[in-house]
């Protein structure tokens, strides 16, 4: 057990702070010994509930997370009822994100910022942004999201260390998102970093930094460090406890796994699946079993690639974001594609640009390829534009395998058309974009 030195706190004058520690304590059903462990000590919990010290903003929030609170319910004067209607609107705002009710989680996130605002309080004030952020995220508006994070960030300037890491994680998962796959795993990397002397007491934080900086390196095609990456999230995770981590975490070290073991890869998907039924989050699931199609479908395995992406559009239906049906229908495309469908590859690969345009770039260029891949023996000269424009998205974005499978296939095309001085121009492009990902 470790006990943090009571020399990293201040002494404070007597006030209401501990009479309401020591309330929410005793309505949880904690003795000071369960609040204090295994960070603090039950003198200094004491010392605290009879207004002889006053905690740090970091033992403020450990004790807060243990009792299911804000750190604002304890510091603040506010009316109990006037907490409480915030805590449940922050309850209602998460299951409506969870569930995809997309209209019930922006009217209670709206509804707790407007609350917060009104009695100043900061760290409720954030948190209501945090939610509108992830809800303009899920449904696709990624600019917006990221105005909203910025504000998050702002408004809970003095966040302790588990409120920074999720900011951390938001904005990196968004950055990915916008094609600055550089960018979101040096956000990533040097969280991890800063964290490492800690990363005993934060686990849950530690395992998520870890899985999302696995997906970016997966994207970026630097498998290797994707994959150990991924295994570092899932042992974190396993620390922590926490089944919805360890979900996420089996969910990101999947697709890196893909490359060398998809056998093991399919399992940990499933396994992750397992997990998200349990808790029952179909939405999650559903945006699974469209990641189990992707995967199933790079192994070589339509079959189940057919009926995860069926199962997900089952799942999630007329309620998929942008991305996630952007994902189901390349993916379909895909299988098209390989069964010589090519008109309804195409088709399909269509609507994923028209979906995509301006605020995926990513799923642009993944559409673009398939459609140039889908078209090249009806008309060339399109393929030609579609793979070149799709190298450009994945080259831009750092997405280096993706953007040498781009030159193999415009390689190819070239090749076809008897341009052969082009297509090994090309074929080098292609062979320095595997190099850069290694």
């Amino acid at each position: 057990m470790t006990v943090r030195p009571e020399t990293e706190e201040r002494a404070g004058a007597p006030g209401p702070l501990g009479p309401r520690l020591r309330s929410a304590r005793r309505r949880k059903g904690l003795t000071q010994a369960q609040l204090a462990s295994p960070d603090y000590s039950v003198a200094y919990v004491s010392r605290i509930e009879s207004g002889e010290r006053t905690p740090s903003p970091e033992a403020l929030g450990a004790f807060a997370r243990r009792l299911g609170i804000s750190p604002d319910v304890l510091l603040s004067p506010v009316d109990a009822a006037t907490l409480l209607e915030l805590e449940r609107l922050k309850v209602e705002a998460l299951v409506g994100i969870d569930e995809a009710r997309w209209d019930q989680a922006r009217a209670a996130a709206s509804a707790m910022l407007a609350l917060a605002q009104r009695h100043e309080l900061s760290d409720f004030v954030s948190l209501a942004k945090r939610y509108l952020g992830e809800l303009e995220e899920r449904i696709g508006d990624v600019e917006v999201a990221l105005a909203f994070y910025d504000q998050a960030a702002v408004a809970g300037a003095g966040m302790g260390v588990e409120d920074r890491g999720d900011m951390t994680v938001r904005l990196a998962r968004l950055h990915r998102r916008m094609g600055d796959l550089g960018y979101s795993a040096d956000l990533l990397t040097r969280a991890i970093d800063a964290l490492a002397s800690e990363s005993d007491l934060y686990p849950a934080l530690t395992a998520r930094l870890f899985l999302h900086l696995s997906a970016t390196c997966s994207e970026r095609g630097d498998y290797a460090r994707a994959r150990r990456t991924g295994l570092e999230a899932i042992e974190w995770a396993r620390k922590a406890g926490d089944t919805r981590t360890l979900a996420s975490a089996l969910w990101a070290a999947a697709p890196p796994m893909a490359v060398a073991d998809p056998a093991r890869a399919l399992s940990l998907i499933r396994r992750a699946g397992t997990l998200f039924a349990e808790l029952g989050l179909t939405h999650e699931l559903g945006r699974l079993q469209a990641t189990l199609g992707e995967t199933a479908l790079a192994a070589g395995d339509e079959p189940t690639a057919r009926v995860a992406l069926d199962r997900a559009m089952e799942l999630i239906g007329p309620s998929a974001p942008p991305s996630v049906l952007s994902t189901i229908l390349l993916s379909q495309a895909e299988l098209h594609r390989r069964d010589g469908d090519t008109d309804e590859a195409a088709r399909l690969a269509g609507q994923v640009i028209a979906l995509a345009e301006g605020v995926e770039p990513l799923e642009q260029a993944r559409a673009r390829r398939v459609l140039g891949e889908s078209i090249r023996s009806q008309d060339p000269e399109a393929a030609e534009r579609e793979l070149r424009a799709a190298t450009e998205l994945f080259t831009s974005a750092g997405a280096q395998m993706d953007a040498a499978r781009c030159f193999r296939s415009l390689g190819d095309l070239l090749i076809a058309q008897g341009r052969t001085d082009e297509a090994l121009a090309v074929f080098r492009d292609g062979l320095g974009a595997v190099e850069g990902a290694a």
